[in-house]
């Protein structure tokens, strides 16, 4: 009983002063900024190694040091898409004197949190660590930027791990909706072109090291650090360690020929299972060295921003339960800057949404802002603000990024004056910059099929991509079917010529085969055989030794499986591989009732573009996608249902009949199974025993 009491008497005691608190506290009003607070800017050294290496520090008392190294280039920089991104990626896997091993094992041994991103301007590596183990994260990521090891052996393991992230990344709608924008926006420039498979295939160990060879060095270069450290001492340890660094030159570029920038058009990105669709609404900005982008950064907060007070979130989310999420910022470059607004929604929203959004951009170009809403704003711009400053690593961060930008160091000095200072009309009129007429343009990635039609209504000027950022249309279906049988006879004709491959009326494949899965250690390597007749039969055998695989199809229908435990194909899988799997099929395909369609170019080199083109089957229900070989005009590869992928290489003339046929050729039957058939052998028009044809 005592002890009830006892436990009563310290509920009332802690209590007593919250209840005195909550009487004192309205909700209903926002809290009263302390208007007379004291925003103290941290101090920081800033000085020069002698190889001209700029370096930003700030001393304090945290046990946590950081490291951030800026490097002026970034996908700007790069001649062939996905470089820089490859780039980087090697610099975190080792250097001269650490082998890529040693290297993690440093790493995880000394707790070394190091990751690298790219930019549209710079290579940041960003890493931290205890201020005790500061030394070795200095020589770690000195040695790793500026004696990098690009092993050609782990160059090429990259590339196959890049290309399985591009088939994981393209099924993110937040990633295709950031591909959309900057298809927008950057048009058919690096920073417009996304990296392909293609792409990867073409890249060489050459194209990594000229992009490092020509942005990292010194000069054109910056480092910021915090932490617990004497500055003379670390002036000591940066020139033991960076002070080794090449110097070279700051590097300067052209403006690339981006497109104009007008609005009021939609990019669709068609995500044909979504249940949702991803908005981005884009405007223009105002750039590093405007005078009116603390103006913007204020607009921002007030109509998105990361608020839930903003006037999107208390028009999408709370009046009409839309998204709950709408955010915007301001995503700027060196020579553009564009305010984005995302939200996602259900796909029958996205009209809604879109005049939603449309709305809230045209109101608060004409309606002023009441005293409080503008002084809510204003005291939570400056309040985020002062976190920052609390924040050493993110307040050297800014005076980093001012350096490498040029912006004058007054912009942060004068920061919360301004902020204080921006009036209602001053609202009205940077709006009315961003939002005018028809200036702003929409990426929605979603079902295109249940989308289009409520987007008409908005604008007429709407394209449609694919994941790979392909047009699903270029116009008139009469005009796309005119281009791909253009291309497709081309094809035939770099192939022999239509004669030639009908012809061949058998034709009997063999070749030497790698199988590899993820399901296995190591790969498995055999013997592959094909053998086919006209009229149309076929038998293939996958020998690995330790099992075979055989199939055959004849006039009875299709059967596959281990040898001795052969099973019937259903009549809808017989049919399929009747209709796409001829002799030479490419001669055969347009007389199963295919419909040809150009869908247009991929890019796949620097200065190189190459054909899609689609073959679809409605009556089977199939779609094959053909890559063509701009110049040769000889198939690249060709993928069934955006499943089944094969590749051609090594293309020879057959000796005789005068035809070319692939003598290196790799199949992706799925994420998991890969076969590669090599010196592959071709004997046509042979005395056959047909009886191979049927399963025994």
């Amino acid at each position: 009983m005592k002890i009830r009491k006892l436990f009563f008497v310290i509920i009332v005691v802690f209590l007593y002063p919250l209840n005195q608190y909550s009487q004192q506290l309205d909700i209903n009003k926002p809290p009263v900024p302390e208007t007379n607070s004291n925003y103290i800017y941290p101090s920081y050294v800033e000085y020069n190694l002698r190889n001209g290496l700029k370096v930003f520090f700030i001393k304090t008392d945290k046990p946590l040091a950081t490291i951030n190294v800026m490097v002026n280039g970034g996908k700007l920089s790069e001649e062939l898409v996905g470089t820089s991104e490859v780039l980087v990626n090697l610099i975190l896997l080792g250097s001269k004197n650490n082998s890529s091993t040693k290297f993690q094992n440093e790493i995880d041994f000394n707790a070394i949190d190091l990751k690298a991103q790219v930019t549209d301007d710079a290579f940041i590596f960003n890493a931290k660590s205890l201020n005790r183990n500061f030394r070795k994260l200095l020589s770690l990521v000195s040695e790793s930027i500026s004696k990098p090891a690009f092993n050609i052996k782990i160059f090429e393991e990259y590339k196959k791990y890049y290309s399985s992230l591009l088939i994981t990344n393209t099924a993110d709608a937040d990633y295709l909706s950031k591909i959309g924008t900057n298809k927008l926006l950057f048009g058919e420039t690096n920073l417009g072109n996304i990296l392909s498979p293609e792409l990867i295939d073409y890249m060489q160990i050459d194209d990594v090291n000229k992009l490092y060879e020509e942005n990292f060095s010194s000069k054109n270069s910056s480092i910021a650090i915090t932490g617990n450290f004497n500055k003379d001492q670390l002036l000591k340890d940066l020139e033991a360690t960076f002070g080794n660094w090449k110097v070279g030159e700051k590097v300067l570029y052209d403006r690339p020929s981006f497109p104009e920038f007008k609005g009021g058009e939609i990019l669709i990105i068609d995500k044909p299972n979504s249940v949702q669709s991803t908005i981005k609404a884009i405007g223009s900005g105002f750039k590093f060295d405007d005078s009116l982008r603390i103006k913007s950064i204020l607009l921002n907060n007030i109509i998105g921003g990361v608020s839930l007070n903003s006037r999107l979130s208390k028009n999408l989310r709370e009046k009409n339960g839309y998204t709950y999420t709408p955010t915007s910022e301001f995503s700027t470059n060196r020579f553009t800057s564009n305010f984005i607004t995302n939200a996602e929604v259900s796909n029958i929203h996205t009209a809604d949404c879109i005049k939603e959004m449309l709305f809230e951009f045209n109101k608060i170009q004409f309606d002023s802002l009441s005293k409080e809403e503008l002084s809510r704003f204003i005291n939570s711009t400056i309040g985020n603000f002062y976190i920052t400053l609390k924040k050493p690593e993110e307040y050297i961060s800014l005076l980093q990024s001012s350096f490498f930008y040029n912006i004058p160091k007054e912009f942060y000095a004068n920061y919360i004056d301004i902020i204080k200072s921006i009036t209602s009309n001053d609202i009205i009129q940077v709006a009315r910059d961003i939002f005018r007429m028809n200036a702003v343009s929409f990426v929605v990635v979603g079902k295109s099929s249940e989308i289009i039609p409520q987007l008409e209504n908005i604008t007429q000027k709407i394209s449609v991509y694919d994941k790979n950022l392909l047009p699903i249309k270029v116009g008139p279906r009469s005009e796309s079917n005119s281009i791909a049988r253009d291309i497709w006879f081309k094809m035939l004709d770099s192939l022999g010529g239509v004669d030639k491959l009908h012809r061949i009326k058998s034709l009997k494949t063999s070749g030497n085969l790698i199988y590899s899965s993820n399901m296995m250690s190591h790969p498995l390597k055999g013997e592959y055989v094909k053998i086919q007749t006209i009229p149309f039969k076929q038998y293939e055998l996958i020998d690995l030794k330790l099992f075979r695989i055989e199939s055959f199809l004849n006039e009875n229908g299709g059967f596959k499986g281990e040898v001795g435990n052969i099973t019937p194909l259903t009549n809808g899988e017989s049919n399929i591989s009747k209709t796409i799997e001829q002799i030479i099929p490419e001669a055969y395909l347009l007389n199963n009732d295919a419909q040809l369609e150009f869908i247009g170019k991929v890019k796949v080199g620097k200065n190189k573009e190459n054909f899609i083109i689609d073959l679809n089957y409605p009556r089977i229900d199939i779609v094959i996608r053909y890559v063509i070989d701009s110049e040769t005009f000889l198939p690249i590869s060709k993928t069934i249902n955006d499943s089944i992928k094969t590749k051609f290489d090594d293309w020879k003339y057959l000796p005789i009949l005068g035809i070319k046929l692939p003598h290196s050729i790799e199949i992706n039957q799925s994420k998991l199974v890969k076969m590669n058939i090599f010196d592959i052998r071709y004997e046509a028009n042979i005395d056959l025993d047909e009886r191979i044809f049927y399963p025994k």
